[in-house]
């Protein structure tokens, strides 16, 4: 919940009820020097996608997320708002956050990402 309201601040309001967001936050962990922390960013985009699916690359693989147009009403009037990490230096995707509702639910998008 805590990412999905951080999404929601970093994209700000949205004008449209079926407007909906994909964020990503990327990770990349330095080999020299050691020791430090891990480069972190996070950015989004916030669209409405009309009917189609939500479709993207990200680490090697195709990502294919339910819209709030396909099926239609997904996200129950509020849109399909998505988050997913991916560690650059380890090409893993993890902590995925869906407000569900008809939208890919949490547990299911790592799987819908081939």
């Amino acid at each position: 919940m805590k990412k999905i309201f951080a999404l929601g601040l970093l994209l700000g309001a949205s004008g449209s009820c079926f407007a909906d967001v994909v964020g990503i936050t990327s990770i990349t962990n330095l080999t020299i020097p050691v020791n430090r922390p891990p480069i972190i960013s996070t950015s989004g985009i916030e669209f409405n996608p009309g009917v189609n699916k939500i479709v993207f690359k990200i680490a090697g693989k195709t990502c294919t997320f339910n819209s709030s147009g396909n099926p239609y009403g997904a996200g129950q009037g509020k849109g399909c708002t998505y988050g997913i990490t991916v560690n650059n230096s380890t090409n893993t995707l993890s902590q995925p956050v869906s407000n569900g509702n008809g939208c890919t639910l949490a547990r299911d998008m790592i799987a819908a990402c081939k």
